[in-house]
């Protein structure tokens, strides 16, 4: 991309800048009201790759990469608001484009074009963004931005153009001592950024590296999103009192927080143990972000089940979402009809862990009789797959009555939070869940 060592930005006749004038301070221009201009690469550097991290229950980080060293650099302004249409199955495995925002995941929005010209559409899919720190829950829906102050400046030609900054849309913030949003959002110390507490706070000598943010920190709990709702974000590198912003936003990332909870299973002793596990009855008593202990209700939810011809072992053809089994080499997880199971790997930290997917890889199912394969890498009904200590496993669940194959699945992650010496015969694990807000 070219971009023109200028921090000007002109849209039409108007000049966008990034200061304001003496008679437009009595006027009523403040850094306190909801102004950001845009300013080229070579002012100011534009944060990388955007992810968000699932804590559960509604909990989320964020997390981008930097590279900013200007002299006027002061942190950070982030954005975000809920995509009112969510994915299909409610649950992780979204649909990348949200519509009623504008936005695609993992793309950037580029608010400054080649020519170093604003792009009208780019601004408006910005604007969407508002935050009201006012409001009880300001992720739930865009607020109206509040009226930008203007000024009045006289170009070289002798021709008067009122002037406004570019972004009207307020970022993530909290409110100062005289009811006015405090920009920008945060400011970092080492690799964390903070919320800034202060209006016009002194500037960030820098922010190199990974730069984190928790939700979590904004007061009465308005960081905690809603389990089931998708939620768009992105950030912008600001400067000068967090009046001037990158001329591109960090890559846009999206989240479908998930309910959270952890219980002990005492996996089968014996090949005739083996238990069928209700997932799906057991995902219906989900609420608020978090689910029962299945255990406490092992009547409800863990049945014994010898499978197939008493065998203990279960085929492709048995309804029940998920089965534990024993075998002479280890105990074993196995799906029924139109489920499947995917093992991701080993995880020291589980869902802390920094390399752990965001997002649960698409199962399809290819429909033919028998079937053949099972997309995004996920067993067959009726396979075993071996349960190992701290590996993190999704099942995909559908509705196991089904006599053609689904479309639609639940994602459900399950982590064997426990050493080897447990994930034995008749030992005692510790699992922790993430499941979808609530099932088909």
């Amino acid at each position: 991309m070219k971009w023109m060592r200028n921090g000007v930005v002109r849209l039409g006749p108007a000049y966008l800048l990034g200061f304001c004038t003496a008679a437009a301070i009595a006027a009523g221009c403040s850094k306190s009201n909801a102004t950001a201009t845009p300013v080229t690469i070579d002012d100011l550097k534009y944060p990388g790759d955007l992810n968000l991290q699932d804590l559960g229950s509604g909990k989320v980080i964020l997390t981008w990469t930097a590279a900013n060293n200007e002299k006027d650099f002061v942190g950070f302004n982030i954005y975000g608001m809920k995509a009112t249409k969510t994915a299909p199955d409610a649950t992780d495995s979204a649909i990348d484009t949200h519509a009623d925002l504008g936005v695609t995941e993992g793309q950037a929005i580029a608010i400054l074009g080649d020519d170093n010209k604003p792009s009208a559409a780019a601004v408006a899919l910005v604007n969407k963004f508002d935050f009201d720190p006012a409001a009880k829950t300001p992720f739930e829906a865009p607020g109206t931005p509040p009226a930008a102050a203007t000024t009045t400046a006289t170009d070289a030609t002798g021709k008067t153009a009122t002037e406004a900054p570019l972004i009207s849309a307020r970022p993530i913030t909290t409110l100062g001592s005289d009811g006015k949003p405090i920009y920008p959002t945060c400011q970092t110390s080492g690799a964390t950024c903070a919320l800034t507490t202060q209006a016009n706070a002194a500037n960030t000598t820098s922010a190199n590296g990974v730069i984190t943010f928790d939700l979590s920190t904004l007061s009465d709990g308005k960081g905690k999103l809603t389990v089931g709702q998708t939620y768009c974000f992105f950030v912008l590198s600001t400067m000068k009192g967090g009046t001037q912003v990158s001329a591109v936003t960090s890559s846009v990332a999206c989240i479908t927080p998930k309910n959270e909870t952890s219980f002990n299973y005492k996996l089968p002793a014996t090949i005739a143990d083996s238990q069928v596990f209700d997932l799906l009855g057991w995902l219906k008593t989900c609420s608020g972000g978090t689910c029962s202990d299945p255990t406490a209700s092992a009547s409800l939810y863990f049945k014994d089940d010898s499978g197939a011809a008493g065998t203990g072992y279960h085929k492709g053809t048995e309804a029940g979402p998920l089965y534990f089994e024993t075998t002479p080499s280890g105990p074993t997880i196995v799906a029924g009809k139109n489920n499947g199971i995917l093992d991701l790997g080993y995880y020291a930290d589980g869902f802390k862990d920094a390399n752990l997917l965001d997002k649960a890889p698409t199962f399809s199912i290819d429909g033919t009789t028998p079937i053949t394969i099972n997309g995004g890498g996920y067993s067959l009904a009726g396979q075993s797959v071996p349960l190992l200590a701290h590996h993190m496993y999704v099942v995909a669940t559908a509705d196991g009555a089904a006599t053609t194959a689904p479309t639609a699945f639940n994602y459900n992650w399950l982590y064997v939070n426990s050493d080897a010496a447990s994930v034995v015969a008749g030992g005692t694990i510790a699992v922790i869940s993430r499941l979808p807000a609530a099932a088909q």
